[in-house]
């Protein structure tokens, strides 16, 4: 159950961070 709750854990804060890097980029592109 451990594992699990981790592995999920990991996989929200890889799309969060992916979901941020791509407005982040999405936003310099439209300022520049």
């Amino acid at each position: 159950m451990n594992i699990f709750k981790d592995g999920l854990i990991k996989m929200k804060q890889s799309l969060y961070s992916r979901i941020i890097h791509i407005t982040f980029a999405r936003a310099v592109t439209n300022n520049g």
